[in-house]
């Protein structure tokens, strides 16, 4: 159900965080009951899942339920990520006018350059996730484009699903950003990925039909990583996708209070796209 991509999660460790609740309204908050959304737990809500259940089609949108143990990712915040393309050994931003490679210099800083893009977390919720508004902006801080998706926290496991207007599509090959809590070096799980050939494109491939990724996953232990909120410990996430198509890879650096701060992620075909918070801004 976790849109618009199907996964199937075959779990070497389950992992059940045994401390205090992980709450954004009430400090004895906690949820009790989880269900395993293709390949992560989300909280079970009364105003999704139950309906569902049902066997209704509609839900109630505005209601905050699956907040209500968000840690990280508040209701207000904005998570905003600097990042470059890397492509034959030089770097690049991206530009969505530019068909034919949707790349310009990170030089040029022009009104339809994309500098940086965020997660904006909203009220309510998106088909049992927390609502995210996905922002691109440019060097003049006009917004760009944007689209609606969803995240999830919780006590279980935090998940994002990547950006994915125009060039940032290219990422939908990748592994997703995914930690699963407690954080323990040496944890691994793994997870499989269906992703249909409207993700294809001449930029970075072209393909028929849909793939399959085999993605492995592995907390391969903490370092220090120097951020724009200073030195921050963080776990490190190696993660390795396979398909038909080749293997694509993610780096990320999870950080208690920040969430994901660093991304790098290795493309299908051969480039690299590296993200980095460089704000979290609050309403």
């Amino acid at each position: 159900m976790l849109y618009p991509t199907r996964f199937i999660l075959f779990l070497t460790f389950i992992g059940l965080f045994n401390g205090q609740a992980r709450s954004q309204n009430e400090s004895n908050f906690q949820f009790s009951h989880f269900t395993l959304d293709d390949c992560v737990y989300r909280e079970y809500l009364a105003t999704f899942d139950s309906l569902i259940d049902a066997g209704s089609t509609f839900y109630d949108e505005k209601s905050n339920e699956c907040n209500l143990d968000n840690q990280i990712y508040l209701i207000g915040r904005e998570f905003v990520y600097d990042y470059y393309y890397r492509k034959y050994g030089k770097n690049y931003k991206f530009d969505f006018t530019n068909r034919e490679t949707g790349l310009t210099s990170c030089d040029h800083r022009l009104d339809n350059t994309v500098f940086s893009f965020s997660y904006r977390i909203l009220p309510g919720q998106f088909l049992g996730q927390t609502k995210t508004w996905n922002g691109y902006y440019s060097s003049f801080d006009t917004i760009k484009n944007y689209e609606i998706s969803g995240i999830i926290e919780n006590k279980m496991n935090a998940w994002l699903h990547p950006p994915r207007s125009e060039m940032f599509m290219i990422l939908e090959t990748n592994p997703y950003p995914f930690v699963m809590f407690p954080l323990e070096v040496g944890k691994t799980w793994s997870d499989s990925l269906e992703i249909g050939d409207q993700w294809s494109d001449h930029r970075w491939l072209k393909w028929e039909g849909s793939i399959v990724n085999q993605t492995q996953r592995k907390i391969t232990g903490k370092e220090i990583v120097t951020t724009a909120f200073g030195p921050l410990l963080c776990y490190v996430v190696m993660s390795w996708s396979t398909s038909r198509l080749g293997t694509t890879t993610l780096t990320s650096y999870f950080n208690e209070k920040y969430g994901f701060v660093r991304l790098e992620y290795g493309n299908i075909d051969g480039t690299e796209l590296v993200a980095s918070l460089i704000k979290v801004k609050t309403e």
